[in-house]
């Protein structure tokens, strides 16, 4: 039977997180998720980010509520170092604030590894992971960062003052480098997936006009889904990997978002140059996990827009 928290403990305990230091937070923040997960069996939504994982949680969330489930990017050593990096910055020390609501999941990520450390061999962890055309979920990135690199974004986008040219600009020179520590999206699977879970997909056929499959690994079983498939896959795929029926909530679709119509001038104005689309689909992870009429409608997809935009 799972722990069930007072909801004035939970007040008190969050009071103490967010004023305290932060290895001190980080100790209450492991005692928290041990308290709620405690005898359960964890699903993790175990990704890259920008493939649709928000809505296989809320899917999952909705169906079995006292699922002890977690939404991560990292698991591994390099991973977290590069989240607290970017969160921290070069702050270190014992007395440093504890950053939350943004450490909290560098913070999530680190008891997930430790746990799975004490788990392993004793009972199999259920993962889920996803994956999306390469050059879509970068772009798609680049906007929920986007206070990063635009601090007055919502002000410039009211005042109709952003310069969607030197965002072009600024996503095809500078994104890559400064966001992402692998060489592309897809290097995920390799540099998290395979190093924490010991799973290399590309080990045996992806079937790609499924849009599903799952994986066994020690101490782990794996359902990794195409986010082009999740409408019409991901009931029969839960049902498969978690033995009940969920249906599909589409949560936090583009179209919600307070910057979408910025973010479809932005494809418009979005000028992809044959060698980036190359770069992009010519990654063995791409090739291994769609055909190649798939990625030739995704290439067909930027140049179109790439070529309307140019006839403006």
């Amino acid at each position: 039977m799972r722990t069930q928290i007072p909801n004035g403990i939970k007040l008190m305990i969050r009071k103490l997180v967010w004023s305290c230091p932060y290895p001190i937070a980080e100790s209450l923040y492991h005692l928290w998720f041990s308290l709620s997960s405690a005898g359960k069996t964890p699903v993790l939504v175990y990704q890259m980010g920008k493939v649709g994982s928000s809505s296989v949680c809320a899917s999952i969330k909705k169906t079995r509520p006292d699922t002890p489930l977690h939404h991560i990017h990292h698991l591994t050593d390099k991973g977290i170092a590069w989240g607290e990096e970017t969160t921290f910055g070069q702050e270190r020390g014992w007395f440093r604030k504890s950053g939350l609501p943004k450490s909290g999941a560098i913070m999530h990520s680190k008891y997930l590894a430790k746990q799975w450390a004490r788990d392993k061999g004793r009972k199999p962890w259920k993962v889920i992971t996803l994956t999306r055309d390469p050059i879509a979920r970068n772009v798609s990135s680049l906007f929920e960062t986007i206070e990063r690199w635009v601090p007055d974004f919502e002000e410039r986008c009211a005042n109709n003052d952003l310069d969607l040219a030197r965002l072009s600009e600024f996503y095809l020179t500078e994104f890559h480098q400064k966001l992402d520590f692998y060489e592309m999206p897809f290097q995920w699977f390799h540099v998290e997936l395979e190093q924490f879970f010991g799973i290399d997909i590309l080990e045996s056929e992806f079937p790609k006009t499924t849009g599903y499959k799952i994986y066994s690994g020690d101490g782990v079983e794996l359902l990794l889904i195409k986010l082009e498939y999740l409408d019409r896959c991901f009931t029969e795929a839960a049902r498969k990997f978690l033995g009940i029926d969920i249906p599909l909530v589409n949560d936090r679709m583009a179209a919600d978002k307070a910057y979408y119509s910025v973010y479809k001038a932005f494809i418009q104005t979005l000028q992809v140059c044959d060698d980036y689309i190359r770069k992009m689909y010519a990654c063995q992870y791409v090739r291994h996990l769609y055909n190649d009429s798939e990625i030739a409608d995704f290439t067909k997809k930027w140049k179109r827009e790439t070529a309307e935009q140019q006839k403006t």
